[in-house]
């Protein structure tokens, strides 16, 4: 780790972080507002780390197997960032994870094959659409192996509490877009990628001018009624993964019902490394 700055006294004042995972760029431009304001203005740092994968998915690289996700996390993602904005590990409250399901609970007889657009299609081996009922695939085989490494992926994943961090263990939760963000917020969950960018700021928009009123609003999706392990039972079943649903809310009621719940506690030392 690099050095960091000491006080007169020659003690450094203590950070409390929270590491935010997400896949791609507009999901920080949407989140950010979103923990800021839930987190507090001054009394919590945030910190953005970017899940390095297939498009910006660790839990669909050909790589990434439930016996080892934890320690390509770190090693990949929470490291490289913490060594950069200079946060020691200790400093770690909790890390919160963002991941778009994309359909990976689907049954493989929901993947149809189909032939693209030629003007949207250039080539990407998993280029798919996502539907309500089905996705459509160029090469349905290989989404059907994607979902089954990613479903496998989030399953290890939903069932942990904390992650490992250096030496020690820090209070761990995953929030789930379905299908995906865009789809969601309401909007095509095909969107192209300068429309995904321009949902974000507006999204973060809504936030800002709005407040805890539109938090409060992303709360009543039917898969929060039950708790966290329930919202993730639910989206696994049949074509869950496929229509517009995220436990984000569970996430925004905690920390607004419960202000002294945030940060998610403190991290414990643990023997051995990743």
């Amino acid at each position: 780790m690099a050095k960091r700055s000491k006080t007169v006294s020659g003690k450094r004042p203590r950070k409390t972080v929270v590491l935010a995972l997400v896949e791609g760029e507009s999901d920080k431009i949407a989140l950010y507002p979103v923990l800021r304001r839930l987190y507090g203005d001054e009394a919590t740092h945030l910190c953005f780390a970017t899940l390095y994968g297939e498009g910006g998915d660790l839990t669909a690289s050909a790589w990434v197997t439930p016996g080892n996700i934890e320690r390509r996390i770190y090693t990949q993602c929470i490291w490289y960032n913490l060594e950069q904005d200079h946060i020691y590990p200790k400093d770690l409250t909790e890390v919160l994870m963002f991941v778009d399901l994309d359909g990976a609970f689907c049954p493989d007889g929901a993947i149809h094959a189909y032939v693209p657009d030629p003007a949207v299609y250039h080539g990407t081996r998993n280029c798919c659409e996502y539907h309500p009922t089905h996705i459509n695939a160029v090469f349905p085989g290989e989404i059907a192996d994607r979902n089954r490494r990613k479903s496998a992926n989030l399953r290890h994943l939903a069932g942990l509490s904390r992650i490992r961090v250096d030496s020690r263990t820090v209070p761990f939760s995953m929030y789930y877009f379905s299908c995906n963000r865009e789809h969601f917020l309401g909007q095509d969950p095909n969107s192209p990628g300068r429309d995904k960018t321009d949902l974000a700021h507006g999204f973060a928009d809504r936030v800002t001018a709005e407040g805890d009123a539109f938090l409060r609003s992303l709360c009543g999706d039917a898969f929060c009624s039950g708790g966290y392990e329930a919202s993730w039972q639910r989206v696994q079943e049949g074509l869950s993964s496929l229509e517009p649903h995220s436990n984000i809310g569970l996430l925004i009621r905690r920390l607004l019902d419960s202000p002294a719940g945030a940060g998610g506690g403190e991290g414990e030392e643990e023997e051995g490394t990743l």
